[in-house]
């Protein structure tokens, strides 16, 4: 994880046999909050290079290489506002700085034709805002976040189902109600009904796609195929690989299935421009119809 300590995320994902073969980690500072990042190779140009030596450098094996993970992140002594990125070369780094990754000031972003636009300077902002508020990475702070979030976990499981039972009984009512319009042949409130129940629906569906009602994988497996596949005519298997996807990589323009409506929504100023998406292997073409619907996006 990026930021923070992802001990919760792995025992969420691998059983407990796994976890026992797992050895201990340590939490690094990620290049946004200030941490240094070198690869391995580097480190080792530099030695060499600071002793003279102008050879390259050999790995003695592949398994040699695999004892000792790359990259190597350096923990950083204190914070900074700076975003690091890669060097545009595909090699590595010419000098053998204290990072491999340059520097790019949040409050100072690059600009394009020495001028910044309004949305950009607004990005930043938030940039930055979210680095002040960001929680350390110390230890004795995760450890509290990590106690936190196990007694919510705790509660959440220790709950009864009344809450299901209550959206049931609105599920329940939406259907009768639909069906009985459908008879009296008014058709507009009958579809209108039906659509609140499919609306209702998906609370309940996201819930067991995320194994969030009973927690046992195949149960709500089931509960979610009998939602979405037999009631919304949603297939289960591919909402849970395009979701799964959108919390890996939330809120990437070009990676977020989640948020690429394109042409009739666009919830960031990237898409004002065409973007490939990267899971749908498809351009998100900013063309004149898209610059017509996204004007009046807000009503849709």
């Amino acid at each position: 994880m990026v930021g923070r300590d992802a001990t919760n995320e792995v025992k969420a994902s691998h059983s407990l046999e796994t976890q026992h073969f797992m050895r201990q980690w340590e939490d690094f500072v990620p290049p946004l909050q200030g941490g240094k990042f070198k690869r391995r190779d580097e480190i080792v140009n530099c030695t060499e290079s600071e002793n003279g030596v102008e050879e390259e450098v050999q790995e003695s094996s592949e398994e040699e290489r695999s004892e000792e993970p790359s990259p190597i992140f350096e923990a950083s002594e204190h914070r900074t506002a700076s975003v690091r990125r890669r060097r545009g070369s595909d090699g590595a780094a010419s000098d053998c700085s204290a990072t491999s990754l340059d520097s790019l000031e949040l409050e100072n972003p690059a600009m394009h034709d020495g001028k910044q636009s309004p949305t950009d300077a607004r990005i930043q902002e938030e940039l930055q805002h979210d680095l002040d508020i960001f929680p350390s990475l110390d230890p004795i702070t995760q450890a509290t976040i990590i106690r936190k979030y196990n007694q919510l976990d705790a509660r959440i499981k220790a709950a009864d189902y009344t809450a299901y039972a209550i959206e049931l009984t609105r599920y329940t009512l939406l259907a009768l109600l639909s069906y009985f319009f459908l008879q009296k042949q008014y058709f507009i409130l009958s579809a209108t009904f039906l659509g609140m129940l499919w609306h209702q629906l998906v609370f309940t569906f996201h819930d067991a796609g995320h194994m969030g009602i009973t927690h046992n994988y195949h149960t709500d497996t089931c509960i979610g195929i009998l939602i979405a596949d037999f009631l919304g005519g949603l297939s289960v298997c591919w909402w849970k690989q395009n979701h799964n996807v959108h919390h890996i990589v939330t809120n990437s323009a070009e990676h977020d299935p989640d948020i690429q409506h394109m042409s009739f929504f666009a919830i960031t100023h990237r898409f004002f421009e065409s973007l490939r998406s990267i899971y749908y292997d498809r351009i998100m073409t900013y063309d004149p119809f898209a610059k017509l619907m996204l004007k009046y996006q807000h009503y849709l």
